[in-house]
């Protein structure tokens, strides 16, 4: 996993497969067990943090500098309990 700069990574979280998910300047990525960066999305300001849940814990919750998002996934949190 390479550091951008302005991407500082905050927040993580890892999925059932393995996938690391951090918060990382305006956006949220996303990497692969190996570090290899899978995705990328990017909000309109800073993120802060995020964590999975919902009903079913697929919703990944991203706070940022002064909202809160919430983003549909197909995966959920590793520590997952219902």
């Amino acid at each position: 996993m390479e550091l951008e700069e302005d991407r500082a990574s905050d927040g993580f979280r890892v999925d059932v497969e393995g996938r690391l998910w951090t918060s990382a300047g305006a956006s949220v990525r996303v990497y692969a067990p190996d570090g290899g960066l899978l995705a990328a999305v990017e909000l309109p300001e800073k993120v802060s943090n995020l964590c999975f849940g919902g009903p079913d814990g697929h919703d990944l919750y991203i706070t940022a500098t002064t909202s809160l998002y919430r983003l549909g996934t197909g995966t959920r949190d590793a520590v997952w309990e219902r």
